[in-house]
């Protein structure tokens, strides 16, 4: 099962998990594909199965693009109430994906406390990791450029 591969589903139940697979739907791509651009709807989420995705948040800027790996979730807008996606994903060779609808998998976490508390403090370790990630990547500001850190001055 697909599921079971993907961090965001590490614990909860095996019918949770049948669930989520029932309203899956495997789609395939070709290099070069677009699966979501910045600013559409945020309706789907992702797990790739096979394949290979560069996500951005810009159209060409590399240094901030993001790879996903087989067993990956993007597409993470759509989890936590965001209208639109802030990234782009782009398929970079022939790729199979898990779709998940917003809309279907919020009735299932309503559905389901117990698993939806699982679900989502995996989302939220996954949304840090990739915050630290980030933010290992950029320069540090600094010390005494308080601007720049957006600290207010004390008198």
């Amino acid at each position: 099962m697909y599921l079971q591969q993907n961090q965001l589903f590490w614990g909860v139940s095996q019918e949770f998990l049948k669930r989520v697979m029932s309203v899956a739907k495997l789609v395939s791509f070709q290099p070069g594909d677009v699966v979501f651009q910045k600013n559409d709807p945020a309706g789907w989420f992702y797990i790739l199965i096979k394949g290979e995705i560069k996500i951005c948040p810009n159209d060409s800027a590399a240094d901030d693009c993001a790879g996903a790996c087989t067993g990956d979730a993007f597409g993470w807008d759509s989890l936590i109430e965001q209208d639109r996606y802030r990234t782009n994903a782009i398929c970079m060779r022939a790729t199979v994906l898990l779709k998940i609808s917003r809309t279907e998998m919020d009735l299932i976490l309503a559905e389901d406390p117990y698993n939806a508390a699982i679900f989502y403090r995996h989302l939220a370790r996954a949304l840090g990791d990739c915050l630290m990630t980030r933010c290992r990547g950029q320069k540090e500001a600094p010390a005494d450029d308080t601007a720049t850190m957006n600290i207010p001055e004390m008198v």
